[in-house]
């Protein structure tokens, strides 16, 4: 499904931005210029870094949510403040307000060792029947850096390496991408395939930053090992998990994977999401990304209190582009 932006809506929801940019702004010289997204068949999309929870009581928790957004197969979005950002009323129980939003990040740039590892399972057929994630990860390897070097793996029944090795060969890779649209597909040994991928970043990457970016539309069907044990692997090795999920059945076990190791959790909820999600990520990997940190307050509706637990919301970035962007978030209140 293609954006639509045309007439007085579009008009309307750029006007409300771009007030809401003066406000976020300190300096005139700081506002960012609010532009349409590229024409490249992407929709915007965004990546969570962290959930950090600030202030914790029976009446009012605080929390912060560090987010990325990504306007399309090239930019990332720095212009927002906190009234494009939101989460509904839970369960009609409680209320959460948008506080602040602030820019951080972004100074920091490092070369990467990085395994795609790309989900070839038969569900795919459902979730991405056009194959967007092939042509995303050509576009991530289109945009790597010189320094960077990445190697394409698959999984279904078990998991491949395609080539030999790491490499900076962009058009190499780009075909070695292209090669796994046509592979068997089957179950998911996810797991399984994680802890082979992490141990193999560890062992034969030579960059600084060691990064598994996992593409999946499912929970594992077929592993030995468990989403914990991944993440006692990744932190030994201090390789940081970039989970890209498509589909809700994916959404939890990944998000918890990526803010446990450093990286960072994407959802698409749409396949197109994903050509802008792989487009940015290097950004993400080499830590030239920008990224917001949004202060939430989490109140109880009416005489009640909020008990200690685990809060599963969806925020929503509400972008001038026709176009909401749902991010599954998790906040724990212990």
């Amino acid at each position: 499904m293609m954006m639509k932006k045309t007439g007085l809506i579009a008009k309307a929801a750029f006007a409300a931005v771009l007030s809401s940019v003066l406000l976020f702004s300190c300096k005139k010289d700081d506002v960012v210029k609010i532009t349409p997204p590229l024409n490249d068949n992407s929709l915007p999309s965004a990546a969570v870094y962290n959930v950090k929870v600030l202030e914790a009581g029976e009446k009012k928790v605080r929390f912060s949510v560090d987010l990325a957004v990504f306007k399309d197969s090239k930019n990332m979005e720095y212009g927002f403040g906190a009234g494009e950002f939101k989460i509904d009323t839970l369960y009609g129980s409680y209320a959460f307000k948008a506080v602040k939003a602030s820019l951080s990040g972004g100074n920091a740039a490092g070369n990467y060792s990085s395994i795609m590892l790309m989900d070839q399972s038969g569900s795919t057929d459902n979730t991405d029947p056009d194959d967007l994630r092939i042509d995303a990860g050509k576009i991530f390897c289109w945009n790597m850096n010189q320094g960077d070097e990445s190697w394409v793996w698959w999984f279904s029944d078990n998991y491949a390496k395609i080539g030999t090795g790491f490499t900076n060969d962009t058009a190499q890779l780009v075909k070695d991408v292209e090669s796994v649209r046509n592979k068997s597909k089957g179950n998911t040994r996810l797991y399984d395939s994680q802890i082979a991928a992490v141990t193999d970043i560890a062992g034969k990457g030579t960059k600084s930053v060691k990064a598994l970016l996992t593409f999946t539309d499912g929970e594992d069907n077929l592993s030995s090992k468990s989403s914990s044990a991944v993440v006692s692997a990744a932190t030994a090795k201090n390789v940081r998990l970039y989970n890209i999920g498509l589909g809700s059945s994916s959404d939890a076990y990944l998000f918890d994977q990526a803010i446990a190791t450093g990286g960072a959790f994407m959802y698409a909820q749409d396949a197109q999401q994903l050509i802008s999600m792989f487009g940015n990520l290097g950004k993400l990997l080499d830590g030239s990304a920008k990224f917001y940190s949004i202060e939430w307050e989490m109140t109880p509706v009416g005489n009640t209190t909020i008990p200690k637990g685990t809060y599963n919301v969806i925020l929503k970035v509400l972008t001038p582009y026709n176009y909401t962007i749902d991010v599954p978030v998790s906040v724990t209140y212990q």
